[in-house]
């Protein structure tokens, strides 16, 4: 009797072995196929892998990002390259707007910030509406914030499988002349504003007391509803001693995303080898409309 119950044990515990072998077989066959959540999406202190919409808002470390497919329009946007904007306003978001041109859908694949350096890296696919604008899906945007401010990248680089995109801003640095004249000027990416009232729609100018010192006019387009709400430079031109400036508000695409926060966008431009002038800020509101901007004292 007594054997017979040491074999019924034996038995049992053999069972109890075998069961728990075949369970911890299956637990680690399925643990292999189902990766980790940090295997599904690898991202990390310096790199966002972006495979669906579910990665379209992340942090990188003390970076955090949104993507969108709806971006304020630019005249250029048709060409291969990028364009890097900013709210104009204290701890805004650096808005990296995207494009492949007419010809392509631009998605973004990874985000990596390191040592200060950002790259992006996009994917282009071929579209059956070629040269077309299709309700913006042509154009991705990227908001950036460092730890809720403005970040300051070393350097920026945004590209495909098959090139690097361009910099749409690096015209701006660029000094081009006034035509029929020596007259130079640039649109400088940034100026000094923090004495500057922001909220009045005017212009400022500054100068300094020498024949050769350029003037700096800061255009203000005054208090505006939403983060989409920018001023750019449309023409300059020089006749009988009236400098002419003529800005624009970009226009947005239909159905673009604003945020909703109260912004304040300028434009500064250097004017160089100029003497003493009249000068005319203008706005063309409507095609026979323009409104005057006034100089702030």
């Amino acid at each position: 009797m007594k054997n017979q119950k040491e074999g019924i044990v034996i038995v049992a515990l053999v069972c109890v072995i075998f069961v728990a072998i075949v369970l911890g077989f299956y637990y680690l066959k399925d643990k292999k196929a189902k990766p980790t959540e940090k295997e599904t999406n690898p991202s990390n202190d310096t790199t966002a892998i972006i495979k669906n919409k579910n990665d379209y808002e992340g942090k990188i470390g003390d970076y955090s990002y949104t993507i969108n497919s709806n971006c304020a329009n630019y005249d250029d946007l048709e060409k291969l390259g990028y364009n890097i904007a900013y709210m104009k306003m204290p701890n805004s978001p650096e808005i990296f707007t995207i494009s492949s041109g007419l010809y392509y859908i631009t998605t973004v694949k990874q985000i990596t910030i390191k040592d200060g350096n950002l790259e992006i890296i996009v994917d282009k696919a071929s579209t059956d509406d070629a040269g077309t604008f299709k309700n913006g899906i042509f154009t991705t945007c990227i908001e950036i914030y460092e730890n809720k401010t403005t970040p300051k990248f070393k350097s920026v680089v945004i590209k495909n499988s098959e090139e690097i995109y361009s910099n749409y801003n690096d015209d701006k640095d660029e000094e081009q002349t006034i035509e029929g004249t020596n007259i130079t000027y640039k649109v400088l990416d940034n100026c000094d504003t923090k004495d500057l009232d922001l909220k009045r729609q005017g212009y400022y100018v500054d100068t300094e007391n020498r024949p050769d010192a350029p003037y700096v006019y800061t255009i203000v387009a005054g208090q505006k509803p939403n983060g989409c709400s920018d001023i750019a430079l449309k023409s300059i031109s020089y006749k009988d001693n009236y400098l002419n400036i003529y800005v624009e508000e970009p226009k947005n695409r239909d159905g673009a995303i604003c945020s909703d926060v109260i912004t304040y966008p300028y434009l500064c431009i250097e004017v160089n080898n100029i003497g003493d002038h009249n000068v005319v800020i203008s706005e063309q509101i409507e095609e026979d409309s323009l409104i005057e901007y006034k100089l702030i004292k």
